[in-house]
């Protein structure tokens, strides 16, 4: 086929896709406006600051991961010594701590410490050698709050988060001029549900749902009282993420693709998408796992294959993923 034809059958597949309701979701909080992206001015250039938010609801720890992602727009920009600091309000300090987190740097070094305060406060520290290229920063944390806290907590208790421009702090990178007043980088950092809203919301669903369940170092999963066959194990990563193969997921995608009618699905040699409301495509050469046209997740590669996170899987039918982790089991609710 060429490639004239190949592309208008794919946008032909995709308009008549779109045109397609979607299920309705668990949970009424999907459409929070989560994911923010904005540039800020520091004294040697601009540094380009993302935040992913994420929904952490009662009753398992669940599998979310609100990130930080910071980028120079030109080499040299985060300097060595420098400082930069973060703040939430005084809900943080219940939801996040100084060891649920990892970071990833590229051209730097990056250490995280909690700095004094009511809300949960902390910093980043620069080591850096040279500029030769681009650095990039990412936080990701692993929010946890004990039961017995949730029985204090309201329906909804929504975290912002802020960059703190004080020119108090020491060697605060973004002291800066053009910084007047701390910057709110997303007012959707962490929002925290309850049982109660979660049975409301679960009311409110027009159509019924059924548990999917995996377990770490097992290859099968229940499903409607069947056993479905993994070809692989599900893992448990170092960092806390929880891993599905890419061959199991399509799998698992062209089940519920037969259960729901209402996704369909692109495949070739070098990606594969899921089409809904949105696309979901992954990226096997570049490992990258995108949703239209932003990067959501990193695709894993193992000896035995790739490997896709089980947010995915969230994100894809806008539904809950829940961890235990004293059954070590994930649950996906469809």
């Amino acid at each position: 086929m060429k490639k004239g034809n190949a592309a208008f059958v794919f946008c032909t597949v995709l308009l008549l896709w779109c045109g397609t309701a979607f299920g309705a979701c668990i949970d009424n909080f999907d459409d929070i406006h989560r994911t923010t992206k904005q540039e800020v001015a520091a004294k040697q250039g601009k540094v380009t600051v993302s935040v992913n938010g994420d929904v952490l609801k009662e009753d398992y720890r669940c599998i979310v991961e609100p990130e930080i992602i910071l980028e120079e727009t030109k080499k040299g920009t985060i300097q060595d010594g420098s400082v930069i600091y973060f703040k939430t309000d005084e809900n943080g300090k219940r939801f996040f701590s100084q060891k649920d987190y990892w970071i990833e740097t590229e051209g730097l070094s990056a250490t995280m410490k909690e700095t004094e305060g009511e809300s949960f406060d902390f910093a980043l520290s620069i080591q850096r050698k040279n500029t030769n290229s681009l650095a990039k920063i990412k936080i990701t944390f692993t929010p946890y709050i004990s039961m017995e806290q949730w029985e204090k907590e309201e329906n909804v208790t929504v975290i912002p988060l802020w960059l703190d421009v004080s020119t108090e702090k020491n060697n605060n990178l973004f002291a800066y001029a053009q910084n007047t007043k701390d910057i709110l980088l997303n007012e959707y950092f962490l929002t925290a549900l309850n049982e109660e809203e979660i049975i409301k919301n679960n009311l409110q669903s027009t159509e019924p749902v059924s548990e999917m369940i995996f377990t770490v170092d097992s290859n099968v999963a229940k499903w409607k009282e069947k056993t479905i066959q993994l070809k692989h194990s599900i893992f448990l990563t170092d960092t806390g993420k929880t891993m599905i193969s890419f061959e199991d997921f399509q799998n698992i995608i062209e089940i519920l693709k037969n259960d729901k009618k209402n996704i369909g699905t692109l495949y070739t040699q070098k990606q594969y998408s899921v089409l809904t409301e949105d696309i979901f495509t992954i990226l096997l050469p570049q490992k990258q796992i995108q949703k239209g046209e932003n990067q959501l997740y990193d695709l894993l590669e193992k000896e035995d294959g790739y490997y896709v996170p089980f947010r995915l899987f969230g994100d894809i039918f806008e539904t809950n993923v829940l961890w235990n982790g004293q059954q070590k089991t994930v649950t996906l609710w469809v």
